[in-house]
């Protein structure tokens, strides 16, 4: 990793509803027009839940052109390594519940893409996030394109969604729950 032009990122679960298929395609289509960087996917290739052959064979053919770079497991000091120094973090998922590497990524200044669905418009919508159009490569291959400078979330983003919030949150609602 020798630029921070260098890859692409994703981080989380490998399996089918992550939209990886689309990432794939859309990863393609990027290599096809000259885009000369990797895809770094954070975990192992082995640990892939799909009984997707094809989806299978092009992991393979990519992860042998080098293309594609899956880490294994890694330290949190070199996820937090990888997050600052992509061109861009991409969630390609069809369903998600909260999703927190985007949050993750835009904290340490990393541009972030997203598909569209509901869970992340409704979470991300205040965001300086780019969304694409939900199961179509098509869409993220053009997001993937546009060049995408470094973020700086402001003291009100930053503090939209965070730890102590969240646990008063939680504590709030427990407490309610305990008077009911």
């Amino acid at each position: 990793m020798k630029s921070i032009d260098s890859f692409f990122l994703y981080v989380g679960n490998i399996k089918p509803h992550k939209g990886i298929h689309l990432l794939l395609d859309a990863f393609q289509r990027r290599k096809e027009e000259g885009d000369t960087r990797k895809l770094v996917i954070v975990g192992n290739q082995h640990d892939f839940k799909t009984n997707d052959e094809n989806l299978s064979a092009r992991l393979n053919s990519l992860s042998d052109n080098h293309d594609i770079i899956f880490t294994g497991f890694i330290s949190q000091h070199y996820l937090i390594w990888l997050m600052k120094n992509a061109s861009c973090l991409i969630q390609p998922s069809l369903y998600e519940g909260f999703g927190l590497p985007p949050l993750e990524a835009m904290h340490l200044g990393t541009p972030v893409i997203l598909s569209d669905i509901p869970a992340f418009k409704e979470l991300y919508n205040s965001f300086p996030v780019h969304f694409f159009k939900s199961n179509d490569s098509t869409s993220l291959s053009r997001a993937m394109k546009k060049e995408m400078s470094r973020i700086e979330l402001d003291s009100d983003l930053k503090s939209l969604y965070n730890y102590k919030r969240t646990a008063e949150i939680i504590i709030n609602s427990l407490n309610h729950y305990i008077k009911s």
